[in-house]
C-alpha cells in the first residue's frame, strides 16, 4: 500500500508551474498553501493543488493507474484526505475543494476497482469511497511524542457509530510501536473508543525477532480480528462498562470493557487482550513484558498513572524478581544481567502535586509594573494585557503581559498542604517553545512559596528551548499550608516579543529517609548489594530470598560477581558494560536497531571526537552500566556530551550516576560539545556501578546522543 498525497505537488517537479495557478490560497491572508516538514533532512515541501481542477484529477488518476499496474499494488493510502480547504481562488472547473475531493475519489474508484483505498482521517465526504481510514487521536501530538490523558479520555464512539459500517478504521501513520511503552499505550487508550483494528506501526524484521514479548499481545489480538472479522456493533446490547462492542462473523459478540484498565473478551468469554491501569497491583494469571515485581498471585509495584499490557504467558517464579515491596512503592526499573541486577524504586506518596494536572484551589492572573493586578479563578486565564496561561500536555504555558506598555508578570498561585517529610522540594524544567526561542531575548521564570510570613524563592532566566532545571527547597515549610506561586517575567530588558514560556513537569515532591524493606528472589548466589552510600546489608529472607532496607526513592544494585579491577586510564568505549532501554512505565527491553551503544566517532559543533553512540528510546532512557572495582587512589570521569551534527532533536537529557546517585547532568540541544568531570574520589578502592544515561525527554526523533571520549583517569593526572 504505497503512501501518496491526493493534492500534493513538489515545487521542484517540472509540472508545478503548470498547476501553480490551481494551488490553493488561505482565504484570510491569500498566501499559498503548502505542506512543510522541516524535521526531515532535506525538508519535505509540496504545494496543495485544488482537487477541483479537472486537469489535476486526470493527471493524478492516470499516475495512480500506472503505479498500480507496474508494481501490482493492493491498496493506496491517500494522505491528507481530511484536509478540505476554503480556497480563496474560488470555484475551479465549477467545483469547490470539497466537491473536488469527492470527484477525485469517485474517479479513482472507477479507474481502479480492484485496488483498496485508504485515507487520512474520517469524514462524511470521503468515507463512502475508502475501504480503510486512519484515525487521528485528539489529545496526542504524535510528532512530539506527548499527550494529555484528560483529553484522550474525552474520546467518544459517535463518529464510529455513524461511519464505520462503511469504512474500517486502522491506526494513524504516526501511531507508536509497542516498544515505545507509554506512548503506545496512550494511543491504545484513545483507540479503545473507536473500534480501530490492531495496527503495528514502525516495526522491523529485527524487532519482530528480538522483541517477541513486546509484540506477542498485538499478534494475539490481530489473529482474533482476522479469524472472527470483528466489526464494531452499535445495534446490540451495550454493557455499562463497555468501551466497544464487536459483531463476529461466526455469530456472537465480543466486548472490550473496563476492568482496572481494559479487557477484550470473545464470544466464549475467553480473554483476548488485557491492559492494566489505574492500580498499583493486579491479580492476573499472565505476565508483563520486562516486569520483575510479582509473586504467585499478583503483579505489583505498578504506577497507577501508566498502562501495562498483559502477556498470556505465566509469570516465571524461578527468575530473579522483586518478591515483596513496601506499600506505595513504584518500580521504575528492575533488571538482571550476568554480573548484576538493578532495582530503582519510587514512592507513590512522594508526589504532592503535579501542577499541570492540579485539581485543588488555585488563582492566576497578571501584576503590571504600575501595581495593577487582575486575578482569575483557576489555573487558566486570558487577560486584556495579553498575559495568559494554559495547561499543556506535560506542563504549564505562562506568557507574561505584552499589550501593556509597562508589562509585568503573569502568575499562577496554588494552595497546598505539605506533608511532614524530611525533604520537600519544587522541581520543573523551564524554557521557551522551540518556534519562539530564536525570536525571544528570554524569560525570567520564578517560583515562590509562602507560609506564615515566611517566603522562599528561586528564579532562572533563559532564552533557550532546551529544558533547564528550576528547583526550590521547601523543606523549611514541611507540614504547613503554603501558597506556591509560578511567575514569568520578560526579563531585564522588558522585551516581551515571543516570550512563549513553558514550565515542563512542574511538581512538588516530598521524600522520606525512613528505611523500607525490599525482598528479592534470586536463583543466582548473591555476593553483595550496593546503594548510593556504599554497601548495603543483605539479610536472608528464606530460600533464594534476600532483603535490604532502603529509603524511597532509591536505586541499588545486587552483585552476582566481583567487580573488574580498573587500570587507569580506562576508555569506557572499550570497557565491558551492559545496557538497557528503560521506559517511563518501569519496563525494560534489550537495546535493538539503532538504539545500541556503539563505539565510533561523532562530530558535534564541527568537532570530531571518538565517541560512544547512545540513542535513547521513545519517552525513555538508554542506560549503560559499568561494574568497576576502583583503585585505592582517587579517580575521576572525564567526557563530553553532545548531539551529532545534522540532528533536529528537541533535546536530550544526559546524566552520570554512581550507584544510582547523580553526579552530573545536563539537558542539551544540538550544538557544541559539553565537557564534564565527575569526581569519584569518595569511592576510591570500592566496587561501583557507573551509569551513563541518556533520556529522550519525550520524542526520540533525531536524538543522536553521544558521549565523547569518556575516560576514567587518576584524579589530578592526565
Amino acid at each position: 500500500m504505497p503512501h501518496v498525497n491526493y493534492f500534493g505537488c513538489d515545487p521542484l517537479h517540472p509540472l508545478y508551474e503548470k498547476f501553480k495557478p490551481q494551488q490553493m490560497r488561505d482565504p484570510f491572508t491569500r498566501e499559498l498553501l503548502w505542506w512543510l516538514w522541516d524535521r526531515a533532512r532535506p525538508a519535505i515541501q509540496f504545494a496543495y493543488i485544488n482537487p477541483a481542477s479537472r486537469a489535476w484529477r486526470e493527471l493524478f488518476v492516470a499516475r495512480m493507474k500506472e503505479l498500480c499496474a507496474k508494481h501490482r499494488v493492493d491498496a493506496l493510502h491517500l494522505d491528507q484526505t481530511l484536509c478540505i480547504f476554503n480556497d480563496d481562488n474560488g470555484l475551479m472547473d465549477g467545483l469547490n475543494c470539497a466537491q473536488g475531493n469527492l470527484a477525485l475519489h469517485r474517479e479513482l474508484r472507477a479507474a481502479l476497482p480492484d485496488v483498496a483505498i485508504s485515507g487520512e482521517g474520517l469524514n462524511e465526504i470521503t468515507y463512502r469511497h475508502e475501504e480503510f481510514a486512519q484515525r487521528h487521536l485528539h489529545g496526542l501530538r504524535h510528532a512530539d511524542g506527548t499527550w494529555n490523558d484528560r483529553l484522550i479520555a474525552l474520546a467518544h464512539p459517535i463518529s464510529s457509530a455513524l461511519l464505520t459500517p462503511h469504512t474500517t478504521l486502522y491506526g494513524y501513520l504516526g501511531m507508536a510501536n509497542p516498544a515505545t511503552g507509554p506512548l503506545y499505550q496512550a494511543w491504545r487508550r484513545g483507540y479503545d473508543h473507536f473500534g480501530v483494528i490492531p495496527t503495528l506501526a514502525h516495526t522491523s524484521a529485527r524487532q519482530v525477532r528480538e522483541s517477541a514479548d513486546l509484540l506477542a499481545p498485538f499478534f494475539q489480538e490481530a489473529r482474533f480480528f482476522q479469524r472472527t472479522q470483528a466489526q464494531p456493533d452499535f445495534r446490540g446490547p451495550w454493557p455499562k462498562d463497555a468501551l466497544m462492542a464487536y459483531r463476529l462473523a461466526g455469530g456472537g459478540r465480543a466486548v472490550l470493557r473496563r476492568e482496572s484498565g481494559a479487557v477484550l473478551m470473545d464470544a466464549s468469554q475467553h480473554e483476548v487482550y488485557r491492559r492494566i491501569e489505574g492500580v498499583g497491583e493486579a491479580r492476573v494469571a499472565g505476565s508483563i513484558a520486562g516486569w520483575r515485581a510479582y509473586d504467585e498471585k499478583r503483579v505489583f509495584g505498578l504506577d497507577p498513572a501508566q498502562s501495562y499490557t498483559v502477556l498470556s504467558r505465566p509469570r516465571d517464579l524461578s527468575a530473579f524478581r522483586i518478591a515483596a515491596l513496601p506499600p506505595h512503592a513504584i518500580v521504575r526499573r528492575a533488571s538482571v544481567r550476568d554480573q548484576l541486577a538493578t532495582v530503582s524504586l519510587d514512592d507513590a506518596g512522594c508526589h504532592v502535586a503535579k501542577l499541570w494536572m492540579f485539581d485543588g484551589r488555585a488563582d492566576s492572573g497578571v501584576r503590571l509594573n504600575d501595581g495593577r493586578e487582575r486575578r482569575y479563578s483557576g489555573t487558566c486565564f486570558q487577560d486584556e494585557s495579553g498575559g495568559n496561561s494554559a495547561m499543556e500536555f506535560d506542563g504549564v504555558f505562562l506568557h507574561p503581559p505584552w499589550r501593556e506598555k509597562n508589562t509585568g508578570v503573569s502568575f499562577i498561585e496554588y494552595r497546598l498542604r505539605l506533608p511532614n517529610r524530611s525533604r520537600i522540594y519544587f522541581t520543573s524544567n523551564v524554557g521557551l517553545r522551540p518556534s519562539a526561542a530564536p525570536k525571544s531575548d528570554g524569560v525570567t521564570f520564578r517560583v515562590e512559596a509562602r507560609a506564615g510570613g515566611r517566603k522562599l524563592e528561586a528564579q532562572h532566566h533563559t532564552a533557550s528551548a532546551a529544558p533547564e532545571p528550576l528547583t526550590l527547597d521547601l523543606s523549611a515549610l514541611r507540614g504547613k499550608d503554603i501558597v506556591l506561586r509560578l511567575e514569568t517575567h520578560p526579563g531585564p530588558k522588558g522585551n516581551v516579543s515571543f516570550d512563549h514560556a513553558l514550565f515542563t513537569h512542574p511538581r512538588v515532591i516530598a521524600e522520606s529517609n525512613d528505611p523500607q524493606q525490599v525482598v528479592m528472589h534470586s536463583p543466582k548466589p548473591v555476593r553483595s548489594a550496593i546503594g548510593a552510600d556504599g554497601e548495603l546489608r543483605l539479610a536472608s529472607a528464606g530460600k533464594n530470598l534476600w532483603a535490604v532496607s532502603v529509603p524511597l526513592p532509591t536505586t541499588f544494585h545486587v552483585l552476582f560477581a566481583d567487580a573488574a579491577p580498573v587500570t587507569l586510564p580506562l576508555d569506557l568505549r572499550a570497557a565491558r558494560h551492559c545496557a538497557a532501554l528503560v521506559a517511563a512505565d518501569g519496563t525494560e527491553s534489550a537495546p535493538h536497531d539503532f538504539m545500541r551503544p556503539t563505539a565510533g566517532e561523532a562530530t558535534v559543533g564541527g568537532v570530531k571526537k571518538a565517541a560512544l553512540h547512545v540513542h535513547p528510546p521513545q519517552s525513555g532512557q538508554m542506560v549503560v552500566d559499568y561494574l568497576l572495582q576502583l583503585p585505592p587512589s582517587p579517580a575521576r570521569l572525564e567526557a563530553f556530551a553532545g548531539i551529532r551534527d545534522g540532528s533536529n532533536s528537541h533535546g536530550v537529557g544526559f546524566s552520570v550516576r554512581v550507584n544510582g546517585r547523580e553526579l552530573w547532568s545536563a539537558q542539551l540541544r544540538p550544538g557544541a560539545w559539553r565537557p564534564l568531570q565527575a569526581d569519584l574520589a569518595r569511592h576510591a578502592g570500592q566496587a561501583i556501578v557507573l551509569s551513563l544515561v541518556t533520556d529522550a525527554m519525550g520524542d526520540f526523533s533525531y536524538d543522536w546522543a553521544v558521549w565523547g571520549e569518556p575516560v576514567l583517569r587518576a584524579a589530578g593526572g592526565k
